[in-house]
């Protein structure tokens, strides 16, 4: 909608229904791929195993490259190509523990069976090992408890900081529930679940001491990383260290981006009293809308660089950045400050009707 009194301006609440189903089918898609796929395709750094990275000087077939892996006894192998036409990863889950060995050497002597392996398809073609990397089951799965872990306190950090900047009289109910559900973390149970569960519970403390900006910032939050993590999935890229801490620090770009126009929405209440919500809200994020877009296509293009020319090791961080931040920058206008008038609108007495 334009405007000429304001030169651009964009009725972000009046079109909040076609972002609200954009999201909707992202999402949905997403967790449909995830679903599909029986889950992430976790990497070495999780599941365990041997990767090889190799440069063929003339790249065979996968198809050959997988039947002689299968023709070797190497079941479960998932094979990559990467980089350029000649250069594949190749990762064997879970190897059997050689005695007397540490992971290092183990990891050599697996590399060489699987060069052996290769020889007869490859025939005269030059081989070119450029890494061998191997990590045994146990501590896939203390790493895997460990990324858990930093999203669970990332999560948590990040709604106890909304709770305490927004809705700082009655933060205690949200504090409380993020304390208690760090310290269920420490048992021994799956922290997806414990993640999941925490968040339901707080929407719930939300909608039961009304509030708002706490509920919406959340929503904002948990459909960005929804987005994410969909979007990796339905790009087939591995779930690694590097990706976690892409997502990690999404959280933090997500809820500072909605916090900017949140502040600029508290402090127009007091200085357009009296106006509609959808003027208060609508001039609210026009006017901190050449921030937001400025900040993000800065980010954006240092990102794109690093996935353009970043190299096989950084790709699916960088990936996962650009997802991110181009999800925390449309959140935060099509989502959250929506969602806030939603809310708002459903509640008695709201902060607007306050106003």
């Amino acid at each position: 909608m334009g405007n000429s009194s304001k030169g651009f301006y964009f009725d972000f609440i009046g079109n909040r229904k076609i972002a609200f189903i954009v999201s909707i089918v992202t999402i949905v898609l997403g967790i449909g791929s995830l679903v599909f796929k029986g889950g992430f395709n976790l990497s070495i750094d999780f599941a365990g195993g041997t990767l090889v990275e190799i440069r063929f000087s003339d790249l065979p077939e996968v198809d050959k490259i997988r039947s002689a892996m299968d023709s070797a006894g190497f079941k479960e192998v998932v094979i990559q190509r990467v980089g350029d036409e000649h250069t594949v990863l190749i990762r064997v889950p879970n190897p059997e523990p050689v005695a007397g060995k540490g992971g290092e050497e183990a990891g050599q002597d697996m590399g060489k069976k699987i060069l052996t392996a290769l020889q007869p398809t490859v025939g005269d073609t030059k081989l070119e090992v450029r890494r061998i990397e191997q990590i045994g089951p146990q501590v896939g799965d203390e790493l895997k408890r460990s990324a858990q872990l930093s999203l669970l306190f990332a999560i948590a950090g990040m709604i106890l900081y909304i709770a305490w900047r927004f809705e700082a009289k009655f933060a205690w109910p949200i504090a409380i529930i993020g304390l208690a559900t760090i310290g269920v973390s420490t048992w021994n149970v799956g922290i997806t679940l414990v993640i999941i569960a925490a968040l339901i519970v707080l929407l719930i403390a939300c909608v039961f001491f009304d509030y708002h900006f706490s509920f919406a910032a959340i929503i904002a939050l948990v459909h960005d990383v929804f987005v994410t993590v969909g979007a990796l999935s339905l790009m087939n890229y591995e779930m690694n260290l590097t990706v976690v801490a892409a997502i990690l620090t999404i959280i933090g770009y997500s809820v500072n981006d909605t916090i900017v126009i949140f502040d600029r929405i508290r402090e127009n209440l007091r200085l357009m009293r009296g106006k509609p919500t959808i003027q208060i809200l609508n001039d609210s994020v026009n006017q901190t809308l050449s921030r937001t877009l400025l900040t993000g296509m800065t980010t954006i293009f240092c990102v794109s660089i690093f996935l353009w020319l970043g190299g096989p090791a950084i790709k699916g961080f960088s990936f996962a950045m650009l997802i991110g931040i181009i999800t925390g920058t449309y959140s935060s206008v099509f989502v959250a400050t929506p969602i806030l008038y939603v809310w708002d609108k459903a509640v008695k007495g709201g902060i607007f009707k306050k106003a």
